[in-house]
């Protein structure tokens, strides 16, 4: 057991390897596309000024419209573009979305590459947020512009890189990542009820918040008696109060509704922002001892009743007296999907995953759940529970993956979701073979087009050269046949 859970988390490491490789490619890509399209803009710009100094059509001009169109044809194989030709054979080229890039004078674009592209490495449209390189346009006059941000780029090889390093590729390690994660957490999650609690007129529950850490969620369910309406509420613990508030999609689960607090202040600090939050909700958050958090209804009033409260929180030890354990660890670290300023614990886990290291010195672990009492020999808890966890478990997908949407989420078992997300991959691979497929008949017939409007056929044109001889030597021989006419009338 523990030799094949280490070759999935080898599979999952030398899989984001091969990810991050290609990402990197792409970025590489970008860099080279740019400084093949600066020299292709460049040479566009002179050969239009020289044009228009030469002002006639000769020889030179058409072997310079020549290498006019052959930069053309590098441009647009890394960019969609559009080309306007006016009266003295002068082009000027712009992006499809209507940015120009050279005239009488060249824009120059430049890409900030960032170096060694990883899981954690994203592109942002904020300069701040983002750790990629982006694609910048500089007009001949001065401003600039971000091809990137302003979606100026639609097909072409940059197009490409940037759809490859910042999306396709991006969504494949969110896939892998999050079977990664849930099935970390599938082994390691422990849920704590909560206990019945009253104070005076007002009930609700009482729940023990000691072993709960960043990431890990208090669940709420409430009834607002007044209107009927039953919230459920994802209380995530948050320790880096810059990522608040929270989106209501740090949870995959789509009924919840999601409240982030900031555990670092301790538990006086987080009652008061429950307070705080739920002011409206005829609710009352209290800590009545240590680190119990307290919920309760607001008595006599009759506008509220506390339903439900528990917490799910990430088992520490291989012997804590449940079937839980950390099987799967973030490199060493415990796995709880804590959510921080750098982003969510989950982004690169598929790279980092290991086996934890104690249960590889001591596979026994595997059985024994608790050392006092000490786990009788033969007992199937912890195996029954691992493989229940593994192949029947039912969880809930983040719609990053790209499976399901963020309104119905995928939910199944891990194999279940491990196939969609691969079927998922052929699928794409295959479309943009066959989309290959088909642009390349599309660009070969108009190649074939073009040739036989521009190019030069020998045969025919030999047979026209044949065609001009022959009539030359009729003509010749009827201009001798008029000239012995004359001769002889001059004679007689």
């Amino acid at each position: 057991v523990i030799n094949t859970a280490q070759a999935l988390a080898q599979q999952l490491n030398a899989t984001t390897r091969g990810i991050q490789t290609l990402r990197n490619d792409a970025e590489m890509g970008i860099s080279t596309a740019i400084a093949t399209a600066n020299n292709a803009l460049t040479q566009i710009a002179d050969i239009n000024n020289q044009l228009q100094r030469v002002g006639r059509t000769d020889a030179s001009t058409a072997a310079l419209l020549d290498q006019r169109d052959k930069c053309v044809d590098q441009l647009a194989e890394l960019m969609d573009i559009r080309v306007v030709t006016n009266d003295a054979n002068q082009i000027t080229v712009f992006t499809n979305s209507g940015v120009q890039l050279v005239g009488a004078e060249a824009s120059r674009l430049s890409f900030n590459a960032q170096g060694t592209v990883t899981a954690n490495t994203q592109w942002n449209s904020d300069p701040t947020l983002s750790n990629l390189g982006s694609i910048t346009l500089t007009f001949p006059h001065g401003g600039s512009l971000d091809l990137i941000a302003t979606n100026s780029l639609r097909s072409g090889k940059l197009a490409a890189y940037v759809e490859l390093r910042d999306k396709t590729l991006v969504q494949a390690q969110a896939q892998i990542d999050q079977l990664a994660a849930v099935m970390a957490s599938a082994l390691s999650d422990k849920s704590v009820d909560g206990v019945a609690a009253t104070s005076g007129a007002q009930t609700g529950f009482d729940v023990d918040l000691a072993a709960l850490k960043a990431g890990n969620i208090v669940h709420l369910t409430y009834t607002d008696t007044v209107s009927g309406t039953t919230h459920k509420v994802s209380i995530v613990r948050v320790d880096d109060p810059s990522v608040l508030p929270l989106s209501n999609t740090a949870t995959a689960d789509p009924g919840d509704e999601v409240v982030g607090i900031d555990f670092s202040g301790g538990m006086a600090s987080v009652v008061s922002q429950l307070n705080t939050a739920f002011a409206s909700a005829n609710i009352q958050f209290s800590n009545p001892a240590g680190s119990t958090l307290r919920v309760l209804d607001d008595g006599a009033a009759g506008l509220s009743d506390i339903d439900a409260l528990s917490a799910t929180v990430t088992e520490s030890s291989l012997t804590g007296g449940g079937a839980e354990l950390p099987l799967f660890t973030d490199g060493g670290n415990l796995f709880t999907g804590a959510i921080t300023a750098s982003g969510t614990q989950q982004t690169g886990l598929a790279g980092r995953i290991t086996v934890n290291t104690a249960l590889i010195g001591d596979p026994s672990r595997l059985v024994v759940y608790s050392t006092s009492p000490l786990t009788s020999s033969g007992d199937t808890t912890r195996p029954d529970f691992l493989y229940d966890r593994l192949m029947n478990g039912s969880y809930y997908y983040s719609p990053q993956s790209g499976i399901g949407t963020t309104a119905a989420p995928y939910r199944g078992t891990l194999r279940d979701f491990t196939q969609q997300f691969i079927s998922a991959q052929g699928e794409i691979a295959s479309a943009a073979d066959q989309l290959k497929q088909g642009q390349d008949v599309v660009l070969n017939t108009l190649q074939q087009k073009f040739d036989s409007s521009a190019g030069i056929n020998i045969d025919e044109e030999m047979a026209h050269l044949l065609a001009l001889q022959n009539a030359y030597a009729a003509n010749a021989r009827i201009m001798s046949v008029v000239k012995e006419m004359f001769n002889a009338l001059l004679q007689a």
